[in-house]
């Protein structure tokens, strides 16, 4: 009897580990869904000082071959500082830009089916904002909401808890063509940096089952 149950636990053990290891050659495919924690910083600005700021996104990614993914997040932030000292601030004004944005990138996946797994991506998006003094009073010149186009680059990390749940930390700088995100129009640019914590859960395709089927068979070859 001891015998018998020990040949059932070694054959569960068995499955288990296969369908692990199984599942881990086929994350091409998989369509990721989640939320992420994000963080701010001006890069550049007009400002006296920047200070870190936060907000939230909708995390989103796509595996479009196995060492190449589509990420994306659509999210709501703010960037803050205080400008510098004028006669009508002697002490410097507040100001929190408030950010609309959404971003589309393309990453290359170094251990794409690994559970932990680098990644690098450049990318591009969308951007509303509006820039107001932490009182929410207008900024001259700067309180009209407007929009602007950007591009991104960035590193990150992936881990997977398992084939469905994946954690991920990234970094990117954003640039774009508008001077105002400070609330003061110049002639250079401002850029700002974003990190985002996020978790996901993943969906497979239609061929998720085929491709898992083969990796079965040619581990049985």
């Amino acid at each position: 009897m001891q015998n018998s149950s020990s040949r059932v636990i070694s054959v569960v053990v068995l499955v288990l580990v296969l369908v692990t290891v199984g599942l881990a050659q086929t994350r091409a495919g998989k369509f990721g869904v989640g939320v992420a924690g994000t963080g701010y910083y001006f890069l550049q600005s007009d400002l006296g000082t920047n200070d870190p700021s936060g907000g939230g996104a909708v995390s989103l990614s796509y595996s479009v071959a196995e060492y190449v993914s589509l990420r994306s997040l659509l999210g709501v932030g703010y960037l803050a500082g205080k400008q510098k000292a004028s006669p009508l601030y002697p002490s410097g004004r507040s100001i929190e830009t408030n950010l609309y944005h959404w971003n589309l990138a393309i990453s290359l996946d170094f251990m794409p089916h690994g559970q932990f797994n680098p990644f690098v991506y450049v990318g591009g998006g969308l951007l509303w904002f509006d820039p107001r003094g932490s009182d929410g009073s207008q900024i001259v010149g700067g309180g009209v909401s407007r929009f602007d186009t950007n591009y991104l680059a960035g590193i990150g990390f992936d881990y997977f808890f398992d084939e469905f749940w994946a954690l991920t930390l990234s970094a990117e700088g954003v640039g774009g063509f508008t001077s105002q995100l400070d609330g003061a129009k110049t002639g250079t640019n401002d850029t700002y940096g974003r990190v985002s914590l996020g978790l996901r859960y993943h969906f497979f395709d239609q061929d998720f089952v085929k491709r898992m089927i083969d990796a079965f068979e040619k581990r049985g070859k």
